[in-house]
């Protein structure tokens, strides 16, 4: 869905971009959002595992609506509306379960993290790959019907799975069903869904909730640093800067389903080639499948280097694996940026993409594929929900920074630019980028050594 959404919002919906780059923003902050709820009702209310199945089915009806014919943008707000519940409900969750499968072994956190996201990231490059093909061959509705086979292909695995899964879980998954807050889930599931219509249709309602979910960020981040305890302070800290530094991060993110989509769509030539060969061609919203193939390829050689280093002394901390990324990103948007000096009639070959989104995924797995597994590590036990999800309030945030971002490069309303005009727009962006990426490399290693300390003062408070 992602890979699609921002090209049918201008191509189905005719959006200009800069509506298309912030409706799209509000929607990726608003699936970043809501897992603080689906968090709080897998803690408190339902319990993990069954919240889990629960965002799985709500997701499904999602999808399906979508892939009904739409009768304007009150439909395709809805739909959407009803993925963004799902999505919250399921995400935490599932995040989850992965710590309570290694919660006796916790120097395997990283890697067991990296190989989720691998995971996820499998499904999600299948769908990119697929469903641009089947928009081309039999419409947009066809496209978004994948996302729909994909949830049901999803439950019957956790049908299948279910032995597996019985003893996981938290307190409230081992006692009775309760129907009465069950169906009092389902009512503030539906209130929520009319809330956030009106939201994702007028982005100036949706800039001012941003603005207000960031001053109840930020206080919720200071009122668990003087709430805690001072043998918790030292962890908290480091994990306020860590999720600082994943804000900045996010908004490079943010351009895989924005502006690179975009500039696939209208500065890249579409034919792979070898030496003259043609080998195949990608439509603009494919060109994110390059990024869960990369996840793919890279994700098990870094499981397999935190496995065999993480539990030695002088390994390297989150903070170093932090600073790593966004020296990758820049190298990947750095590439992005190089390209513009090759390209053909303002088109650029399609390696480009591909050497670029090698660099920009290793900094997802360093940055993002670790954001849990440093949750697990330094928040108390007592706030860990809590500190969870002031991560996804921080990176929903960050989403639409992203989307503002973005429209560094937006095309003029009602103007048709030629390939010639618009690829100094997306290579000032690009620049632009690479230099915050940079920026970003340079406060991470100056606070390095702060961190560590801290970080080791916080393993000696926890250990003894």
């Amino acid at each position: 869905m992602a890979s699609l959404m921002v090209v049918f919002m201008i191509n189905g919906l005719h959006f200009d971009d800069q509506h298309a780059n912030l409706t799209w923003g509000a929607i990726a902050a608003l699936i970043y959002i809501t897992p603080v709820l689906g968090g709080w009702l897998g803690d408190r209310v339902l319990g993990t595992r069954r919240t889990m199945l629960l965002g799985v089915a709500v997701l499904l009806i999602g999808y399906v609506l979508l892939a009904l014919p739409m009768n304007g943008q009150t439909d395709l707000f809805l739909s959407l509306s009803v993925v963004i519940i799902g999505g919250g409900l399921f995400k935490p969750t599932a995040g989850n379960m992965v710590r309570l499968i290694y919660k006796n072994e916790p120097h395997r956190l990283d890697s067991a993290f990296t190989l989720y996201y691998m995971a996820v990231n499998i499904g999600g490059t299948v769908s990119m790959l697929l469903a641009p093909y089947l928009k081309e061959k039999y419409g947009w509705h066809a496209a978004f019907a994948l996302c729909a086979l994909g949830m049901v292909m999803a439950i019957l695995q956790a049908i299948l799975a279910s032995k597996y899964l019985k003893n996981l879980g938290t307190a409230l998954d081992n006692q009775p069903f309760k129907w009465k807050r069950f169906f009092g889930v389902i009512i503030g599931t539906l209130v929520l869904i009319a809330v956030m219509m009106p939201i994702l249709m007028d982005p100036s309602v949706a800039k001012i909730c941003v603005v207000v979910i960031a001053i109840v960020t930020a206080l919720l981040l200071l009122y668990m640093i003087f709430k805690a305890k001072s043998g918790e302070r030292k962890g908290l800290i480091v994990a306020c800067i860590l999720i600082l530094e994943m804000v900045l991060f996010m908004i490079f993110y943010q351009q895989m389903t924005t502006s690179l989509t975009l500039f696939a769509l209208r500065n890249v030539d579409n034919h792979f080639t070898f030496f003259g060969l043609h080998l195949f061609t990608f439509s603009a919203p494919q060109y994110m499948s390059l990024n869960g193939i990369w996840i793919f390829v890279l994700s098990p050689l870094l499981a397999w280097i935190y496995n065999k280093y993480d539990h030695k002394a002088g390994n390297a901390s989150v903070a170093q694996k932090y600073a790593l990324g966004f020296a990758a990103v820049a190298l990947g948007f750095g590439i992005f940026t190089l390209s513009g000096n090759f390209a053909v009639d303002g088109k650029i070959s399609s390696w480009f993409m591909v050497a670029g989104y090698g660099f920009y995924s290793l900094g997802e797995l360093l940055v993002n594929g670790l954001g849990m597994s440093m949750i697990s590590k330094f928040a108390p036990p007592t706030l860990s929900a809590t500190l969870m999800g002031v991560y996804f309030l921080a990176a929903g945030i960050a989403q639409y920074m992203g989307s503002i971002v973005a429209n560094l490069a937006k095309m003029p309303h009602d103007v048709v630019l030629s390939a010639q005009q618009t690829l100094p727009l997306y290579i000032n962006l690009f620049k632009t980028l690479t230099w915050m990426a940079i920026a970003g490399l340079i406060v991470a290693l100056i606070l390095l050594p702060l961190i560590n300390r801290l970080i080791r003062a916080h393993a000696v408070t926890t250990s003894a």
